[in-house]
């Protein structure tokens, strides 16, 4: 309480008009295919697929040292996350995300793959046919996922990442709807 005073406080001396008052939880204007509710029932290693090369972080058994890196640059920014989460989208179609990343200032989760060595055919062809997946079973992009791609399989670039996410995040903001004045 009395930090929300002060931060009033900061408020009434720079502004004229007072904030407007947002109440949780948020309502979004349009309904996504990753929710609140779908984050909150699933859990981190349900992806059916085996991994080849478990790397072990923190609990979390991912599929290369690039998720690794994702998962601390999701921890910096202080995002809650889950790996490799199953979310069905048809009879017959599944998707489990490298990360689930929630936004909690939207209220949203948000899938996020990370995609390396795009230098080399196989996986690049194989990066292109996810997103096309993705889009296919009605993902928006930013707003319920990101595609992180990094060139080879020796860079990892933080500084877009965390770009990447931040346009997540005021993607899914346009997407709240705010009381009236």
């Amino acid at each position: 309480e009395r930090k929300i005073r002060e931060l009033e406080e900061e408020w009434d001396a720079l502004y004229k008009i007072r904030p407007r008052e947002i109440r949780y939880p948020l309502k979004h204007k349009t309904r996504s295919v990753l929710d609140k509710e779908l984050y909150e029932k699933r859990r981190s290693g349900e992806n059916p697929i085996m991994i080849e090369h478990p790397v072990e972080y923190k609990g979390h058994i991912l599929r290369s040292k690039n998720e690794v890196m994702a998962c601390q640059v999701v921890e910096q920014l202080g995002y809650d996350y889950k790996t490799e989460i199953n979310i069905v989208t048809g009879k017959f179609e599944s998707f489990s995300p490298d990360i689930t990343i929630y936004l909690n200032i939207v209220e949203k989760p948000v899938a996020l793959e990370v995609d390396g060595a795009m230098d080399q055919k196989g996986y690049l062809i194989k990066s292109i046919d996810r997103k096309q997946k993705y889009i296919a079973a009605g993902f928006k992009e930013f707003r319920d996922v990101i595609f992180f791609r990094l060139n080879d399989g020796y860079s990892f670039d933080t500084g877009r990442l965390k770009a990447l996410i931040d346009a997540a995040l005021l993607t899914n903001m346009e997407n709240i709807v705010l009381p009236e004045d």
